[in-house]
This record gives structure tokens, sequence and C-alpha cells, in this order.
């Protein structure tokens, strides 16, 4: 039986830009040399995806709602 993980779509939040992330560096909010390959972007939430394996799927919560698939 396949999962299918449906997150609150973050469309409206931006991804950040290097230079944005260069300035929480320097807010001290992230370590130096921190790129935006290290971080979760909003676009890295964006897409719907399924799942078969529900343990992956409850160790990376977000905000989602499950809707079981036909076995």
């Amino acid at each position: 039986m396949a999962i299918e993980i449906r997150h609150l779509k973050t469309d409206n939040i931006a991804d950040w830009t290097q230079a944005e992330l260069d300035n929480q560096i320097r807010l001290g909010n992230y370590p130096n040399g921190t790129t935006l390959d290290d971080i979760v972007l909003p676009s890295d939430w964006n897409n719907d995806h399924d799942t078969t394996d529900i343990n992956a799927a409850l160790d990376d919560l977000g905000a989602f709602t499950m809707m079981m698939m036909g076995a």
C-alpha cells in the first residue's frame, strides 16, 4: 500500500538567495560557510510525493495530510 504525502504548499514563501543566507550567517543564525545546498528551502518541500515506507514518512514529518491509497 502506498501512502501519498500532501504537504501544505509553500509557494508563497520564496527561496532564499545566497546573499540572504549570508545575511543570516552574519546574524549568527547559521555557521560560516553555509550554502543554499546545506539548508532546506521552501521549494524542497513544495511537491507532493508517494512513499511505501510509513516509518520514513513519520520520521520526516512536516505539515501534511495523509490519504490512504488502494492496496
